[in-house]
């Protein structure tokens, strides 16, 4: 015999419920995007719950409450390619001439050395001369 949604057990009244009220109102306190020490995946394992558990308690999917804000994460931001054609603008003639000069020397080291990216050092250490 199934159950209609309306007299279905939910939230706290359910048999199988991990969350109260008081923890899902802790929980949208304590989190903070992209943090270990209260990011998703420590609050589910200190809450004991599946890390989407504690995304769908944020975003408002489950555990609604009225006049609760769900979370919308900010968009990441993206590398932006770089135009071969602007490397000269980047790299001084000197950094060019000894990348080109040192090709044995691993690409993070002298990216690291030189204060650039490494796909900047990757790209002048492989690319013919301009």
């Amino acid at each position: 015999m199934s159950v209609s949604v309306e007299q279905a057990a939910r939230g706290e009244d359910h048999g199988a419920a991990k969350l109260t009220w008081d923890v899902v109102r802790a929980i949208r306190a304590k989190f903070k995007a992209r943090c270990k020490m209260n990011g998703v995946l420590a609050l589910a394992a200190e809450y004991n719950v599946n890390r989407v558990t504690i995304v769908r308690v944020l975003q408002c999917i489950t555990w609604v409450e009225p006049g609760a804000t769900p979370y919308t994460p900010e968009p990441r931001k993206r590398r932006i390619k770089q135009d071969p054609n602007k490397i000269r603008e980047i790299a001084t003639a000197e950094q060019v001439q000894f990348i080109r000069e040192n090709k044995t020397t691993p690409t993070h080291t002298m990216a690291r050395m030189m204060h650039l990216e490494p796909t900047t050092v990757a790209r002048i250490k492989y690319q013919s001369k301009m």
